[in-house]
Parts: C-alpha cells; sequence; structure tokens
C-alpha cells in the first residue's frame, strides 16, 4: 500500500515548527535575561547609594556592573567553588560568602566607576544584593 504523504512536505513542516518553537523560547529566554540583568542593576545602583563603603558612579557603571557579576558567576565561581568546596563544607557553606565577595572584589578591580573598599563591605554588599535581588524578582511577575 503506497504512502499518500509528501515526505519532503512533511520534514518541511517539522522544521519550520521546530525553528518557530526555537525562535519564541530564544526570545523569552533573551528577554528574561534582559530583565534580570536591569532588575541586578538596579539592586547595585540601590545598595550603592545606601552602603557607606560601596559606590557606583553611574546607573550605566551599575548595568556593567550587573553584566560582568553575571559573567563571573556564570564562569569563573563555579570552579572556585569546585576548589573551595572542602572549606565551604568546614564552615557549613559561610565559606560561599567569601568567594561571593571575591566575584565583587574581582568587578571591583575591573570597573572603575565601582569602589568596595573592603572584603567585610564585600559581603555585606553580596548578602544584601541577594537579598534585595529575591524581593525585587518575587514582585516582577515569573512569567518571564
Amino acid at each position: 500500500m503506497p504512502c499518500n504523504y509528501d515526505i519532503t512536505k512533511c520534514f518541511i513542516f517539522v522544521v519550520e515548527n521546530i525553528r518557530l518553537f526555537f525562535y519564541q523560547f530564544y526570545n523569552i529566554l533573551y528577554m528574561s535575561f534582559l530583565i534580570r540583568l536591569l532588575i541586578n542593576a538596579v539592586c547595585v545602583y540601590i545598595l550603592a547609594n545606601y552602603l557607606p563603603h560601596i559606590s557606583v558612579d553611574s546607573f550605566a557603571n551599575s548595568v556593567l556592573v550587573a553584566a560582568l557579576l553575571a559573567f563571573v558567576n556564570s564562569f569563573l565561581k563555579p570552579i572556585l567553588s569546585f576548589i573551595t568546596f572542602p572549606i565551604t563544607v568546614l564552615t557549613m557553606g559561610l565559606f560561599a560568602l567569601v568567594v561571593n565577595a571575591a566575584m565583587v572584589m574581582l568587578v571591583d578591580y575591573l570597573v572603575d566607576g565601582f569602589v568596595v573598599s573592603s572584603w567585610l563591605w564585600a559581603i555585606i554588599f553580596v548578602v544584601l544584593l541577594s537579598i534585595l535581588n529575591s524581593v525585587l524578582l518575587g514582585i516582577i511577575d515569573n512569567d518571564y
């Protein structure tokens, strides 16, 4: 019994639907990344204005700080977390704050308009940044 369906038409239909799905999925992920980046930049800007030993020159620098923090946390932090895993276990997770503070101090070194005066203020900044980020992301709808 011969097949009445043209295999090329079926293949083109499947490929077009897959392409459309991934295009929509990519747009959602891209918008989600941009929204989270801007929320993180707002958090950096707010904390830099309220904490005495942390400063950022402008909102544009806070966007740069947020982007660099995202980059550093994506690529460098997993390596450092793997290396420092035994210390983190011995300190019951508190050394993770030091790793996060190291990421902030690295961004402080890389961005001229962002200044963190000490490691203590970097740890305070990391803790408050995560809390404020969670609150602001909780206010925003999670559809993104």
